[in-house]
């Protein structure tokens, strides 16, 4: 009898789920088309925590910045974060979008449309939700297409969205990486300045706490 009755408690929980779900995402929608901070939309196949935790921490020197903690990067995760922030007090607001198929950075975007966007890059593991190749980049691809201003793409996979039309950055500033226990040396190359970067885990276990110092 269990399964039955499994199946018909996962129907009566989706009658009552779905609706209240979709009011919560145009709930977020609405308020944060009201106050429409700058918006950041950070995705890729990996090191999207990574990119948010450090990008706040330095937009943060000069503005007010909100961010969607650890890795909450779905429909509901991202309305959770604006739904229950002040936005009004907040300058900046940068939201890590996930995806496993086609359409779901779309809904993502439909929920906060980017003015920047990030791409950290694409890796196969993703081809275990997306199918192939083609569909990563077509998923990954419409945050461009939502994209306002620019987005900044990591260099080994730019020249996969060239055919998007949104004004495109090519990320090929770093070189020499070196990972550790201790965290990660980069050389960090901005126009004539060159800078040897290290991140410093702060706290054990814990990707919230990076330290970012250049020398």
């Amino acid at each position: 009898c269990m399964l039955p009755i499994v199946c018909l408690a996962n129907v009566l929980i989706k009658i009552y789920e779905v609706p209240r779900n979709a009011k919560y995402i145009r709930d977020a929608r609405v308020k944060l088309a009201k106050v429409h901070p700058v918006i950041v939309g950070i995705t890729g196949s990996y090191g999207k925590t990574s990119t948010k935790i450090i990008l706040s921490a330095m937009l943060s020197s000069k503005y007010k910045v909100l961010a969607t903690p650890r890795s909450h990067n779905t429909p509901l995760g991202v309305a959770k974060t604006i739904n229950e922030a002040a936005l009004e007090n907040f300058d900046v607001f940068i939201a890590e979008m996930g995806s496993r198929h086609v359409g779901d950075i779309a809904e993502l975007c439909a929920l906060c449309p980017p003015d920047y966007s990030i791409i950290t890059g694409l890796c196969p593991p993703h081809l275990e939700s997306f199918g192939s190749k083609e569909n990563i980049v077509k998923g990954k691809g419409e945050i461009l297409e939502n994209t306002k201003t620019a987005a900044v793409i990591a260099a080994d996979c730019c020249d996969n969205f060239l055919a998007y039309p949104c004004k495109k950055i090519k990320c090929d500033c770093v070189s020499d990486v070196r990972s550790d226990s201790e965290g990660t040396t980069f050389t960090l190359n901005l126009g004539d300045n060159q800078r040897v970067v290290h991140t410093k885990l702060l706290g054990a276990h814990s990707a919230q706490n990076i330290g970012l110092c250049a020398r």
